[in-house]
């Protein structure tokens, strides 16, 4: 029964280090924390210029984030709003992402 548990330790020590080196092929370029730590939810929208936002659902409103230089991410805009963590959806006009 030992050795069951050990195979299965070792067995999830492999699976969480691949998992781990997947991750370090990425370089930190910023952050950007306004609003505090309280973030329902991500979205992202490229315009028909190519510019890049992130739509942040926080817990009082939402956050729209230009992206499209991601070492100097620019907020655009606010929407207050209750308190609420809610799904963001993003829809083009005809009602299709």
């Amino acid at each position: 029964m030992q050795k069951l548990y050990v195979a299965g330790l070792v067995f999830l020590l492999s699976f969480f280090s691949g998992v781990i080196v997947a991750q370090t092929n990425m370089t930190f370029l910023s952050q950007k924390d306004d609003h505090g730590s309280n973030y329902a939810n991500l979205w992202g929208y490229v315009d028909s210029l190519g510019n890049e936002y992130a739509i942040v659902g926080c817990f009082n409103g939402t956050a729209i984030i230009n992206v499209t230089n991601p070492a100097s991410p620019t907020e655009i805009a606010y929407i207050p709003a209750p308190s609420c963590e809610a799904d963001l959806r993003v829809r083009t006009r005809q009602g299709r992402r």
